[in-house]
Parts: C-alpha cells; structure tokens; sequence
C-alpha cells in the first residue's frame, strides 16, 4: 500500500468531525438563547456558550454543505482501496498493452516491464519486475491512451486534473503514471526499501519513457 492511500480517508473523517462540531455547537447557541430567554440562572455563562457557539457554527458553516456534495458525488466504483492506481478519466483510454518495441525499449534500458496478470489484467497496470525491492513488494505502473487528434495542451490539462503524477509521450499519445510501491499483504514492512530506490527507479523509468520515439507501426491495443 503507497504512503498516499489514507489522503482522502483523513480528509473525510476531519470533515465528519468539523461536521458533528458544528451540528453540536448549533445545539448549544439554540439552548444559551432558550435560557437567555427564559430568564435562568447562569445567565454569564449562557452568554459565554452563546457567543463561542455562534463563532465556531460561522466559521465552519461552509463544512456539512460541502461534505454532503462529496460523498454524494463519490462513485463508489471508482475508489481506490491501494491508493496507487490513476483513476479513470474521460476521453482517455487505459491501455493493458503498450507496443512491443516499447517494452524493448525499456530493456535495453535495465527496465523490465511486466503486465499485471494476478488479477487478470483488469486493472491495465505494469510491474517493473526488477526493481529489487523485496519480495513482497511490487512495483506498479500503468498506461493511458489518448484518442487521435487530440492535441499536446488537451493531453496536458487531462492529466492536470488528477493527482497522480504523469509522464507524457507526445509522439504515442500515450502517458504513464509514475510507479509506486504496492505491498502484497497488509504488513507495511512489505515495502520498506521502497524509499530508498524510489528516486532512482522512477527516474530511470520516466528517463526511458521520454527518449522513446513512435515507430511508424506502433500501436496499442484496447482493453
């Protein structure tokens, strides 16, 4: 599992928490103005709460509306459990095969590329298979296509909108993601000389995938 995975996972529990504050903050001003009304004691205290409630329910009063539009826009098929992998993106395809000469092209660069097949190669994504970082741990990467006549500036702006770091290969219309560690149990030592080689690996891949030229036969198949 990638160092990024629970990003968004926190981020929602601090929204749901802001969230329970404010709806308990705006609980507390109705029962200080009940009070106040009603003439009880504690009158500086509930004058207090009131005050404290009615800044706090301000400050965060854009908090629940947000949340809300966020989970209920979130496709749940889209979730990434591993944290790893780019999400879809529209006008994009991504790609369970790249070319040939592509893949030799990385191996007579030290890099030896192999296609995820534990899963059936649903997920499109790319092992480096020596980057020698443990026996538990792989090294993934994957691959999206864009359609023809899409120009260098659209190719750019759709891989702005996503987090994942890319890497674009103009002549193939093709971008990989940079590789990230991905542990195959749920132990967080399965990758831990991941950090130490990160730099060099994705350096030495994002390198091979720039010098690639297009041959004039190239061509990459659908999923």
């Amino acid at each position: 599992m990638s160092q990024s995975a629970g990003g968004w996972g926190w981020l929602l529990a601090a929204g749901i928490l802001v969230t329970a504050a404010f709806t308990v903050c705006v609980a507390s001003a109705a029962c200080a103005a009940i009070s106040l009304w009603r003439r009880e004691a504690h009158r500086r205290l509930s004058i207090a709460l009131l005050i404290v409630s009615c800044l706090v329910v301000w400050a965060f009063r854009g908090v629940p509306i947000t949340l809300v539009r966020l989970l209920v826009s979130v496709d749940p098929g889209q979730v990434q459990v591993s944290g790893g992998a780019p999400p879809p993106m529209p006008g994009v395809v991504r790609v369970s095969r790249i070319p040939t000469s592509l893949v030799q092209h990385f191996s007579a660069r030290g890099i030896v590329l192999k296609r995820e097949t534990r899963y059936g190669g649903r997920d499109a994504e790319w092992i480096v298979d020596n980057a020698n970082v443990g026996p538990l741990c792989d090294v993934v990467t994957s691959f999206v296509r864009f359609p023809k006549g899409t120009t260098v500036g659209a190719m750019r702006s759709r891989l702005v909108a996503i987090s994942q770091p890319s890497e674009l290969n103009e002549g193939l219309r093709l971008a990989m993601f940079h590789p990230h560690a991905r542990g195959k149990t749920s132990d967080r030592r399965d990758c831990e000389a991941w950090s130490g080689k990160s730099s060099q690996i994705v350096g030495q891949l994002l390198d091979a995938f720039r010098s690639y030229q297009a041959a004039a036969d190239d061509s990459l198949d659908e999923r």
